[in-house]
């Protein structure tokens, strides 16, 4: 909950465990790190301390690690829309994740199948993430897995325009026990129900879920996600013709996304 007190940790952490030539250290502080700036939004930052994790993890022979950290590098690349790169980063993660019959593999399908879904390639987005949901029932996980897939099927019925199917997932999400279901993952939810009620031109209700995003966003220094709630609250105004809250919430939008560019690349070039 303190990023900051994170960041700071992860890197001491980071500098001691070279020093030693901690191997494990040095892997461990990686995966903190990546999680953190990925958090914040900066991917480019988080990229590279992934890629910096694999040679570690080979000679650790970490095959869960490195499933883990091939499976970041796919949802970052997908997060910023290089699906093709990011869908040969999951396939590895696939391929290595059979192999052990991994307890991941119902993310690596369900993260599979929202890059095709992004992709627009509908159909085969919706068969790997129920192809998650059915590993998930057969060999259910800790974590908030569950919670995505529900939250990505939810998401791939919204491309559809199928907005019935889509708020009925995304409210399954939402129903499921606090352990089963993180902040983050609620703003996921709450940004994908403003943007079914904004089609459905059910303004009201658009309005507060975003807003609602925008609060635990914040509290929680998730800036992509905020990003995105202030880029949905922008565009209902504009389809309410309110120009002067949409300029606001355009303007918001626009600080956030300058924020994490600017941050990102000073983080990077810093650790270059």
């Amino acid at each position: 909950i303190d990023t900051k007190q994170s960041l700071n940790l992860g890197e001491e952490a980071l500098k001691q465990a070279t020093e030693l030539q901690y191997d494990r250290g040095i892997q461990r502080a990686h995966s903190i790190l990546r999680r953190v700036h990925r958090r914040l939004g900066n991917f480019s930052v988080s990229i590279e301390y992934t890629l910096k994790n694999l040679p570690v993890s080979e000679r650790l022979g970490d095959t869960l690690d490195l499933i883990d950290s091939y499976t970041s590098l796919g949802n970052i690349h997908s997060g910023l829309q290089n699906f093709e790169e990011a869908q040969k980063y999951f396939l590895k993660s696939l391929v290595l994740g059979k192999k052990v019959d991994s307890p991941q593999l119902s993310n690596i399908l369900n993260y599979i199948g929202r890059s095709y879904g992004k992709m627009g390639n509908y159909d085969s987005g919706q068969y790997y993430i129920q192809a998650a949901l059915l590993r998930e029932i057969e060999v259910p996980q800790p974590g908030y897995g569950l919670s995505y897939i529900y939250n990505n099927l939810a998401e791939i019925y919204y491309y559809k325009k199928e907005y019935d199917k889509a708020i009925e997932f995304y409210s399954l999400s939402s129903g499921l026990t606090e352990n089963k279901r993180s902040a983050y993952g609620m703003t996921f939810t709450l940004n994908g129900l403003a943007l079914v009620y904004k089609d459905l031109t059910q303004y009201d209700k658009a309005i507060a879920t975003a807003l609602k995003s925008i609060e635990i966003g914040k509290k929680n220094t998730f800036r992509d996600k905020t990003k995105e709630a202030y880029g949905i609250l922008y565009e209902i105004y504009e389809q309410k013709k309110d120009f002067k809250n949409a300029l606001n919430y355009y303007k918001q939008f626009n600080l956030y996304q300058d924020s994490i560019f600017s941050e990102d690349r000073i983080q990077y070039i810093d650790n270059l």
